[in-house]
C-alpha cells in the first residue's frame, strides 16, 4: 500500500510541474502577443530566459517520467497519465520554440517598417484564441475533462481558419505592395507559428 501512496504522490508532483511548465508557456505567448501592439519591446527579452526556462522543465520532468515508468506503476491509470504528461512537456517546448520563432519574424517586421493595423489586430487576435486553447488543453488533462479537451479539438478549426485568412490578406497586400514582401511573408509564417 505504501508504494501506491508513494507513487500517487509522485503523480501529484508531476502534475504540479507540468501545471507550471504550462504557466510558462502560456507566459510567452501572452508576452509576445502584448508585443505586438506595443512599441515598447523591453519585455521581448523575457521570451528567451522563459523559452529556456520551459527547455530545463522539459528535461527535468521527462526524467521523472522514465523514472516513474521504470518503477512498478500500480494502474493504467497513472500509466496513461505518465506517458499524456511525456507528450505534453514535447508540446509545451515546441510552443516555447514557436514563440521565439514569432519573436524573429515580428522583430524583421518592425524593421522593415511596415506598420499594418489589421494583420496586428488579428495576429493579437490569433495569440488570445490560442491561450485560450492552451489554458483549454490543460483543463482537460488535469481534470481529466472531456468537454474542455473537445472544445481545444474543434478550436483547431478556428485557428486553421485564421491562418488561411492571413495567407489570403497577405498575398494580396505583396501584389498591392512589392517593397513589403518580406515583411508580408513573415506575417505568414507567424500566422504559421
Amino acid at each position: 500500500m505504501k508504494a501506491a501512496g508513494s507513487t500517487e504522490n509522485k503523480i501529484n508532483i508531476l502534475s504540479e510541474k507540468i501545471k507550471n511548465m504550462g504557466s510558462l508557456s502560456i507566459e510567452m505567448v501572452k508576452l509576445i502577443t502584448s508585443a505586438f501592439s506595443r512599441t515598447d519591446q523591453k519585455e521581448m527579452s523575457r521570451v528567451h530566459s522563459l523559452e529556456e526556462e520551459v527547455n530545463k522543465n522539459q528535461i527535468l520532468i521527462d526524467e521523472e517520467c522514465i523514472q516513474l515508468l521504470s518503477d512498478k506503476i500500480p494502474s493504467q491509470i497513472d500509466l496513461r497519465f505518465v506517458v499524456a504528461i511525456l507528450k505534453t512537456t514535447a508540446e509545451l517546448e515546441r510552443i516555447g520554440d514557436q514563440v521565439i520563432n514569432l519573436k524573429d519574424h515580428f522583430l524583421r517586421i518592425k524593421l522593415s517598417g511596415l506598420n499594418d493595423t489589421h494583420a496586428i489586430h488579428d495576429l493579437i487576435r490569433m495569440g488570445e484564441e490560442t491561450v485560450r486553447m492552451i489554458e483549454s488543453a490543460n483543463k482537460a488533462l488535469f481534470e481529466r475533462s472531456e468537454q474542455e479537451a473537445k472544445w481545444v479539438l474543434s478550436h483547431d478549426d478556428v485557428i486553421d481558419d485564421m491562418k488561411r485568412n492571413f495567407y489570403t490578406y497577405s498575398t494580396s497586400m505583396m501584389m498591392e505592395s512589392p517593397p513589403n514582401i518580406r515583411a508580408y511573408l513573415d506575417i505568414i509564417l507567424m500566422s504559421s507559428n
